[in-house]
């Protein structure tokens, strides 16, 4: 995992060359063949390493990033949550409110129609109240006579 650049450098021509096989070395040397194949493949698997490292690092960083986003999902939405809640809350307020204001206008309108009919009523009175007056006059005047009108008539009832 940790291969300094110099032996890179170093091992270039070697792996580079046509003869530098594992079967070919195998062939004058089986210990050379082991260790020619072991060289092949710890410089593979440094480049797949160095090409894999930053990948496993990112994944690493996408995770945290991740975890982090979903933790203020949730918050977020047990937030939205609460919200909701509450503009539930605030609808049927608002629905109550409403329908006490279309009851209270029912009966402002209907305070305005007993009104109007008592108006028209009073109205109809006051022509009355000059006859009333005028008849309250005439029983005033006729209060004076009364008691000779009775006289009068009781005389003449027993005339005929």
């Amino acid at each position: 995992e940790d291969i300094h650049a110099d032996i890179l450098k170093a091992l270039k021509p070697y792996l580079e060359h046509p003869e530098f096989e594992p079967d070919n070395v195998s062939a004058k040397s089986m210990a050379a063949g082991g260790l020619c194949s072991w060289v092949i493949n710890t410089v593979r698997f440094y480049e797949v390493f160095c090409d894999v490292e930053p990948k496993r690092i990112a994944l690493e960083k996408a995770n945290t990033e991740l975890e982090t986003a979903r933790t203020k999902l949730e918050f977020l939405t047990s937030k939205v949550k609460g919200q909701e809640e509450v503009l539930a809350r605030l609808k049927a307020e608002y629905e109550a409110a409403f329908a006490e204001k279309q009851r209270c206008e029912e009966e402002a309108n209907r305070t305005a129609i007993t009104i109007e009919l008592a108006n028209r009523l009073v109205g109809g009175l006051a022509s009355e109240k000059i006859r009333w007056a005028e008849a309250v006059a005439m029983m005033q005047r006729s209060e004076k006579t009364l008691p000779g009108d009775i006289l009068l008539l009781s005389a003449f009832i027993s005339y005929m």
